[in-house]
């Protein structure tokens, strides 16, 4: 929690340092597909559709380059579906993403955009079932987002609508499991699709 509060703070303070410069700010949400990916994930291994939504920061440099720093709480895991059985783990996390956008000028209201970059991602729940897993996961997570998005200007200086897609990758397995040699190839992945509202400052 304590490296948490720390890159809150950072955030916050890089705003503050950007909002003479062109920001944007709003809130964000929608529905999270997720899964797990690695050598050591059966076949059976579905998606798990749950959701994901939080806050968002735009610093531009200019019309077409922006960096982007969100909090996000994201709902992971996967599940596993065996004969007629479905078993569910579902994992909680804080993520901070912090992407790199390139908007694509065009005339009108409607501003596309393409974005990437790393997030870092705080574990705060797990849960396999109804039993609690927590301990045997690792309580950060680190992977890449890469994804388009759509603002649409609303009339009058009110602000505007962000759509967008987006698909995260995780870059290490998600298990830190004692007495083993080697850690189960198990990564977080995940496909968001979002809706949310802004405004320019």
């Amino acid at each position: 929690m304590k490296r948490l509060a720390l890159v809150a703070l950072i955030i916050v303070a890089f705003a503050a340092s950007a909002s003479a410069q062109g920001m944007q700010a709003g809130l964000k949400g929608g529905l999270n597909i997720a899964k797990a990916t690695g050598d050591d994930v059966p076949d059976e291994a579905a998606w798990l559709y749950s959701g994901i939504g939080g806050a968002f920061l735009c610093y531009m440099f200019n019309d077409m380059f922006a960096i982007q720093p969100e909090l996000l709480f994201a709902m992971k895991g996967w599940k596993i579906e065996v004969e007629d059985e479905t078993f569910k783990t579902k994992l909680n996390y804080i993520e901070i993403p912090l992407l790199l956008r390139l908007n694509i000028p065009t005339e009108g209201s409607m501003t596309p955009a393409i974005f990437a970059g790393p997030s870092i991602g705080f574990l705060m729940s797990a849960k396999a079932e109804d039993e609690d897993i927590k301990e045997f996961l690792k309580s950060t997570d680190f992977g890449l987002v890469f994804g388009a998005g759509l603002n649409h200007e609303l009339s009058e200086d009110k602000g505007f609508i962000t759509y967008e897609v987006r698909y995260s990758l995780g870059l290490a397995t998600v298990f830190d499991l004692e007495e083993v040699d080697e850690q189960p190839d198990v990564k977080n992945m995940g496909i968001s699709i979002m809706v949310g509202y802004g405004k320019s400052f």
